[in-house]
């Protein structure tokens, strides 16, 4: 874990935590129970920083929320309405899964509802 401390008038007092991604396997290079230490890792900090905090996860917009890992966390910690859900790569869903992107977004399909912050889509700009 790195802590970093930035001391400024210019920015706001925050606590941000950036926390590695979920993961199903360890990588080529990862200790084989990599992913039972991450996700260790990110349980602690949900539990020490539940009542204090808002949450950022992120999935793939392919991946339906009750395939992502970092949804099913925020629901059985119960922390939907302190959750703002970000759609990645909505620019590579192809034509059908287009058409739902926005009952997606708008939380009128019957993927976990996010209230009262909701869903953020995002696409990489063209080259």
């Amino acid at each position: 874990m790195i802590e970093l401390h930035v001391h400024s008038p210019a920015v706001p007092s925050i606590d941000l935590l950036d926390l590695p991604g979920l993961k199903l396997s360890p990588g080529p290079n990862d200790a084989p129970d990599m992913p039972q230490q991450v996700e260790a890792l990110v349980r602690a900090q949900i539990e020490r920083h539940r009542e204090s905090s808002v949450f950022l996860v992120t999935t793939d917009a392919n991946t339906k929320a009750e395939q992502c890992l970092g949804m099913k966390l925020i629901g059985e910690y119960g922390l939907q309405a302190r959750t703002i859900g970000v759609l990645t790569k909505c620019d590579d869903v192809g034509r059908q899964r287009m058409r739902a992107l926005p009952a997606r977004l708008q939380q009128t399909d019957n993927g976990m509802r996010l209230q009262p912050h909701g869903y953020v889509a995002t696409v990489t700009a063209p080259l």
